[in-house]
């Protein structure tokens, strides 16, 4: 049977959404303020995320008085979304091939001058990732695939984790002191695609 989390993990929210989401299911009506208190998160980090959440339709706000009320919508609303994003989903597959035929046309030749990208935003980071899985490198040094989370959300992290496999790739990370790696549940990936080193502090000192 598919879990609440299982269910939030699968939309795309992040482990902090998918916390506030369910502690407003339990306790509906809520401000930040009372959020704060039974999740010990940030309130400038619950304030960033229930305006993500707003954003994408699962949770509403209303005001009283001087106070900020927020609940979740009703799960029901989400299958107009759902349909929504099916739509789009089948129309942009359909029309990729097109698409990509169509956007090298406005190629232009590439000049001698060394260029710069900038990424901007969760879906800045999304590109960035990706286009470390297309350079399709063997080897990934000073990158942590473990704080993917943090900047993107879970269903992308595990989805590039799994490529990241796919494509035979490998990362090395360095940590200050010895951290277990239990950040992602592909099987095999952080056995066999991740070597993890760990400063000396006496050498260090």
């Amino acid at each position: 049977m598919v879990t609440p989390n299982d269910y939030l993990t699968q939309l795309g929210l992040s482990n902090k959404q998918i916390m506030i989401y369910l502690d407003l299911s339990a306790y509906p009506e809520s401000t930040v303020v009372q959020i704060h208190k039974r999740v010990h998160e940030p309130r400038s980090s619950i304030y960033l995320e229930l305006e993500r959440l707003i954003g994408n339709g699962f949770v509403i706000s209303k005001k009283v008085d001087k106070s900020t009320l927020y609940k979740i919508t009703d799960p029901k609303i989400l299958q107009l979304t759902l349909e929504e994003k099916a739509e789009k989903l089948q129309f942009l597959t359909q029309n990729l091939d097109y698409f990509s035929k169509s956007i090298k046309e406005f190629e232009i030749a590439k000049d001698s001058q060394k260029t710069i990208n900038i990424y901007k935003g969760q879906e800045g980071m999304k590109q960035l990732l990706w286009n470390i899985l297309l350079s399709k490198a063997e080897l990934v040094i000073g990158f942590s695939p473990g704080t993917l989370e943090y900047i993107t959300d879970r269903s992308f992290a595990e989805k590039w984790r799994e490529k990241f496999r796919e494509l035979k790739m490998h990362n090395k990370i360095i940590f200050n002191t010895p951290t277990p790696l239990n950040w992602s549940a592909v099987p095999g990936f952080l056995e066999e695609n991740v070597e993890v080193k760990t400063l000396d502090e006496k050498k260090i000192n």
